[in-house]
This record gives structure tokens, C-alpha cells and sequence, in this order.
């Protein structure tokens, strides 16, 4: 049996792919329609909303528009292989950190000069246009915005905690060791993603900032706060016994929608399945500390960007702005609960207690750092974070590696 590496396999997939992106070039167009054709790729699953959207704009401005989805999972080096070849589409969906990588690689082009109103983007929460700047150039329009937030169960809490010491202390008298297993306050400790509130509320920066963006040579993470915060995690493990080290997100939502978690923290994405479970619940921001500290999570912005090679830009963004008109999104709402981006959709889904929360979680994030340098973060903290949550090792020792592998790793990606 032959065993292939997975670079190998992965150039192979590679080569069917592009293979496929010509065969898909040359094939004629329907006899008599010589219509212009935007291409769309995404991995959004509103594709109906989407493809409805695609059959108005196509109807009034005469041209044809093709949605095509493709797995998240997969979406990224797809765009990355067909994009350089002249094959890729004229728009792609995708999460603003992808902004660096492909800014950078010269695969999207900033969006500052097809705007007819230069004052669009105002329209916009500005976190959301934030997120998609980078070096001062906006490379993309947002559809929706995400951040985690706390979700209490009303059948052990009536109301939610108003400082995170509560949150231990209702934690503390909700957690029960004997079987069946009730615990009071859980999240995946061990995945950055999750555990960075409490890092931002020490006041830890993953990088340095400068008036020209982020600065990736100075990196933050083996400061004293961060040594701070990871022993306040730490301690949640180990010292308190109320989260398991080897919990994941899963495990989570499987414990809380069974009714057996009092407080989670997670995003609006786990709304469909909640409800679909009959559950009492509610929605909160993470309550700051005693002493005034507020955890602020990560900000995800979901945008829209436009194909540095595309041969139809005007048009194509044009269909960009008609999916991200006030209709479109409340569509996109209604569709998968996305958040809207829009200041103006925002305001009319807040009348639903959930999204008012979780937008008021949002306003008080941050975006996650939109460089290619932030890639080198994510693995390198979720070894830490479980190493130091094994209670195994010294925190300030670990960080001091990890974030020194962290500068090594954005040194050899630089050079």
C-alpha cells in the first residue's frame, strides 16, 4: 500500500481542483444569454436567501449571478489556489481575519474606490468596519457580527450574575460531583478563542499597536497580566474543581441543552439549537470583576470581499452592496440568526432579548487582530492554556516559552 504525505495529498487535491476551475471555464455559456455573470462563493448555509437575492439583482440590472457553496471547512484554500490561476470568483464570503492573508497574497482588493457614497460605510457598526480595515484600507463589507456572551439556564439561576466573583460563588454552591453530574459555570478553558476575555480584562494585548495598525513584533502574551489571568483560569480548574480541563465546546452544549449547566459562555450561532430544546434561558454580557475589570471577548465580523482578478469589479461589487442592503441582511437574520452588521437592521432584531444581548456583548469586544501573524497564535496558546491548566507547570515559565515560539513562528512566516 502506498502511503502519501500530506503535503502530497494535499498538491494533489490541489491539481484535481484547478483541473476542475478549467473544465468549468471552457464549458459554453446557455446558447443566446451573453449577459455579464458575477460568481459568488461562500460557505454560508443561508444559501436560499442568498440565491433569492442573486435572482432580484439579476432581474434588475440584467446580469447573471451564480451562487456557489462550498464547505467552510474548505473555502479558504480553495479561494488561495483558484484566485492566483484567474479562476476564482468575483466575490467571496468569509471571516475578516482572513483580511491579512489575503490582502497581503494580493487576492482581494480594497473596496475604497468602487463606493459611490464614500459615506456607506458609516451605515455600519464601526467595530464591524474595523475589523475588515487593515494598514487603513477597508477591504470588505460586513454582513453580521458575533461574540460570546454568558447563557444562564433560568431553571438554577433566575437571573444573571452581576460580577464574575458571583459567577464563582453561584458556580460553587451549583456544581455537583455525584451522579448526575450538574455543574455551575462552564467553557472550553483550554481554547484561546474562549478564554481571551479574561486575558483583555487583565489588560494583555495579543500585539502591539502603532497609529499604522498592529505591530506583530511585539507581542504581549508573557506579560505579568497574562500570568495573572492564566492563574485565574488555573485556579477554575484546579484549585476550585469547577471546570474540567478536558472540556470542549461540545461537551458544553451537549451539558447545557440536558439542562445540567447552569452558566456557559458561547455565541449567538448555539441560539437554533437552544431553542429547539425547549430550555429555559437567558442572555448576558460577561459581568466585569469586583474591582471594575471587564472580560472582553473576541469580535467576529462575517464580510464580503471582492477578487483582486476579477474582470467585472463594478458590477460584482454592486451585487456586494445589494446583499448587504437593510433588507438583505434582516433576510440573512431571519435565514440563520446572523447578527446584521448594519446599524440600522441591528436596531430592528433588538427587540429580541437574545440578539439585544449579544449585541451589547459585541459593542463591548474587540476584533480579533486581522494579520497573518495572529495564525501563529491560536496553536501556540491552546498548548499553553493546557499545559497550565494541567497544574503541571509554572504559568509565567510556560508562557514565556510559548510566546517566545510565537515570535520565532511570525519571524520565519515574515522573512
Amino acid at each position: 500500500m502506498t502511503c502519501r504525505s500530506p503535503a502530497r495529498l494535499f498538491a494533489l487535491r490541489a491539481v484535481f481542483f484547478l483541473l476542475f476551475l478549467c473544465f468549468c471555464a471552457i464549458l459554453p455559456a446557455r446558447a443566446g444569454d451573453d449577459r455579464p455573470k458575477i460568481t459568488l462563493w461562500t460557505g454560508m448555509t443561508e444559501i436560499k436567501p442568498l440565491r433569492q437575492m442573486a435572482e432580484e439583482f439579476s432581474r434588475e440590472k440584467n446580469v447573471k449571478v451564480e451562487i456557489v457553496p462550498i464547505p467552510f471547512s474548505e473555502l479558504q484554500t480553495k479561494f488561495q489556489i483558484a484566485s492566483p490561476a484567474g479562476l476564482g470568483p468575483d466575490l467571496i464570503t468569509g471571516p475578516h481575519n482572513w483580511v491579512g492573508p489575503f490582502a497581503i497574497a494580493k487576492l482581494i482588493t480594497p473596496i475604497g474606490p468602487y463606493l459611490a457614497d464614500k459615506k456607506s460605510p458609516a451605515q455600519f457598526h464601526p467595530k464591524a468596519i474595523e475589523g475588515l480595515t487593515l494598514n487603513g484600507k477597508l477591504y470588505g463589507l460586513p454582513f453580521s457580527i458575533e461574540a460570546i456572551a454568558l447563557i444562564y439556564n433560568r431553571n438554577l439561576l433566575q437571573s444573571p450574575p452581576k460580577t464574575f466573583e458571583e459567577i464563582v460563588r453561584q458556580a460553587r454552591s451549583l456544581t455537583r460531583a455525584q451522579t448526575p453530574e450538574q455543574w455551575g459555570f462552564l467553557f472550553e478553558v483550554n481554547n484561546f478563542y474562549f478564554a481571551w476575555p479574561f486575558f483583555a480584562a487583565k489588560g494583555v494585548t495579543i500585539f502591539g499597536k502603532t497609529p499604522q495598525g498592529y505591530d506583530y513584533n511585539a507581542v504581549g502574551l508573557d506579560s505579568d497580566m497574562a500570568v495573572q489571568a492564566s492563574l485565574m483560569l488555573r485556579d477554575l480548574v484546579e484549585k476550585e474543581r469547577l471546570i474540567p480541563s478536558g472540556i470542549n465546546t461540545d461537551m458544553v452544549n451537549g451539558l447545557f441543552q440536558e439542562g445540567r449547566v447552569a452558566m456557559v459562555l458561547n455565541g449567538p450561532w448555539v441560539l437554533g439549537k437552544l431553542r429547539e430544546s425547549g430550555l429555559p434561558y437567558g442572555v448576558s454580557r460577561i459581568p466585569p470583576f469586583a474591582n471594575g475589570q471587564t472580560p472582553q471577548p473576541f469580535l467576529g465580523v462575517q464580510g464580503v470581499f471582492l477578487n483582486r482578478r476579477s474582470r467585472i469589479k463594478k458590477a460584482a461589487f454592486e451585487f456586494a452592496q445589494y446583499l448587504n442592503t437593510k433588507k438583505g441582511q434582516l433576510a440573512l437574520f431571519a435565514a440563520g440568526g446572523r447578527i446584521p452588521a448594519r446599524m440600522d437592521a441591528l436596531r430592528q432584531v433588538s427587540s429580541d432579548p437574545d440578539i439585544r444581548a449579544f449585541a451589547e456583548s459585541a459593542q463591548n469586544a474587540a476584533a480579533i487582530p486581522n494579520i497573518p501573524a495572529m495564525t501563529q497564535v491560536w496553536p501556540f496558546m491552546e498548548q499553553a492554556l493546557k499545559l497550565i491548566n494541567s497544574g503541571k507547570a509554572d504559568p509565567a515559565t510556560v508562557l514565556r516559552r510559548y510566546a517566545g515560539q510565537i515570535r520565532d513562528a511570525i519571524r520565519n512566516m515574515m522573512e
